[in-house]
């Protein structure tokens, strides 16, 4: 059973896939069977009757709507018949338009149904399509159909009178062949009871269809097969239609098995997994039923069972037991992993969040450091009386000392180094997930040299990059070196 779920898939996905080429090409099919069959019961123009033309006159008929096939159809009929008769094709034609002023109000998407009827009809095995006018239509389906029975029997009746309606005479009898035509077709109990027979099957089908009960799709094909059936012996055996019942019995199972094949393909049910559901709003109470569809190639749920070798003395209740503790033991391991993995992937994004800002912190204050050591080596330049400035100083930790191999030779120059106040507290401890920064690291700055040639006075400044207290002093020279 599941190797038809597997076709029934594949062949669903390729029509879903390829719908367009696919109805192309059947209702290519069905036209060209039509015009062939038509070719061989009215073969009176050779011209049309060429099978080059039948294909041509197919293939643009299958681009054409369903409403336009019909009068295609129609024409190319007339034209066979035209051969023969001018009054007998045009006195054909008019009723055909009749019957496509009745499709057009009522059914105007369903011309493949229209023109295949009188196919099904020569072949002799119509049965079929009642039933799936009655299973995928509605009831509006009769009118195309009924038109299908009303065109294959017409197209007999010429078959079988045209050479006695061609010896007519045109001009002192043309209103003969009219009125002739009308009266053997009017008077065709046959073609009333095959109409009559199909409208049945067509109704059963549809109502009991549409009634809410398991099955109700396969029990109307039943049930419309045998009405069918029932009803062509009971015309066969008044009008003596010239039905073989032994044939027409199997020709109707063989056309109510090809419908289940059609209908399986369309859709499967599981009956047995069937809901109903009641609820209720302000202005009416609801009863549903839901009835899953079967589908195939859908993932299933792979479940994975622990299986232990069972000791002496051990029960099925501990085997559950034990089962029971193992598929405990797996979710709480998968669920436990995707928490770590949760947690490390936030700790990360933290963590790149957090150096980010303490690099950009270190940049901010070596350039601020370095615009502040510039504006106080020059202050110092312009102070001294002709000596050499104090090209370094070394401030960490509170203390400031005068750099090596640096000799003051004026008040103003050890004026110029002061002991810088004491550094504040480090700063305050940032939160668990950022590292604390690296106190009192000293950061070289370099200092411009006035004389190129000299490079014993190539210093350094070395500052403390921390929180500097506001200076005390109201002068802007001890200030800024009160900052350093």
């Amino acid at each position: 059973m599941m190797l038809l779920f597997e076709l029934r898939a594949k062949v669903t996905s390729i029509y879903q896939k390829y719908d367009f080429w696919i109805n192309l090409a059947f209702r290519f099919a069905l036209l060209f069977i039509a015009y062939s069959r038509i070719k061989a019961l009215l073969p009176y123009n050779a011209t049309l009757s060429k099978t080059l033309v039948v294909l041509v006159l197919a293939l643009v008929s299958a681009f054409l709507p369903s409403s336009l096939m019909v009068v295609v159809a129609a024409a190319y009929v007339s034209m066979q018949i035209m051969s023969k008769s001018m009054i007998l094709a045009i006195t054909v034609f008019a009723l055909f338009m009749i019957c496509y002023c009745f499709f057009l109000r009522f059914a105007p998407r369903q011309g493949s149904a229209m023109i295949a009827m009188p196919v099904m009809q020569s072949f002799g095995v119509p049965y079929a399509l009642p039933l799936l006018m009655g299973l995928f239509s509605n009831l509006m389906s009769i009118v195309p159909v009924c038109c299908g029975v009303f065109a294959y029997y017409t197209i007999l009746f010429v078959r079988k009178n045209i050479d006695a309606l061609s010896q007519v005479n045109i001009v002192t009898e043309p209103m003969t062949i009219f009125t002739t035509v009308l009266d053997q077709l009017l008077k065709n109990p046959p073609m009333y009871v095959v109409m009559l027979i199909m409208t049945v099957v067509i109704v059963a089908v549809y109502f009991i269809r549409r009634i809410n009960m398991d099955y109700a799709f396969e029990i109307s094909i039943a049930v419309g097969t045998g009405v069918m059936m029932l009803g062509y012996i009971i015309a066969d055996l008044k009008y003596d239609m010239g039905i073989k019942i032994a044939g027409m019995v199997v020709m109707s199972l063989i056309s109510a098995g090809a419908s289940l094949v059609i209908l399986f393909f369309y859709r499967v049910l599981r009956y047995s997994a069937a809901e109903h559901v009641e609820f209720e709003d302000d202005d009416y109470y609801y009863y549903v039923k839901a009835i899953p569809k079967i589908k195939e190639g859908a993932p299933k749920r792979k479940e994975k069972k622990v299986i232990r070798r069972r000791r002496d003395g051990d029960s099925e209740d501990d085997d559950e037991e034990f089962e029971d503790t193992a598929l405990g033991l797996i979710d709480y391991s998968n669920r436990a992993a995707e928490s770590i993995k949760d947690a490390k992937t936030d700790a990360s994004a933290e963590e790149e969040e957090d150096e980010d800002d303490e690099f950009g912190d270190i940049d901010d204050i070596r350039s601020f450091a370095k615009e502040h050591a510039r504006r106080v080596a020059v202050r110092e330049a312009e102070n001294a009386d002709g000596d050499a400035p104090v090209r370094a100083v070394t401030v960490a930790g509170g203390k400031s000392e005068p750099a090596q191999n640096v000799k003051p030779s004026a008040p103003a120059a050890s004026k110029a180094v002061k002991a810088a106040p004491a550094a504040p507290a480090a700063r305050p401890a940032a939160p668990a997930a950022k590292p604390a920064a690296p106190a009192s690291r000293p950061v070289p700055i370099p200092l411009a040299d006035d004389d190129d040639d000299d490079d014993e006075d190539e210093q350094v400044i070395y500052g403390y990059f921390g929180d500097a207290a506001e200076p005390k002093s109201g002068n802007a020279d001890e200030a800024d070196e009160d900052y350093l």
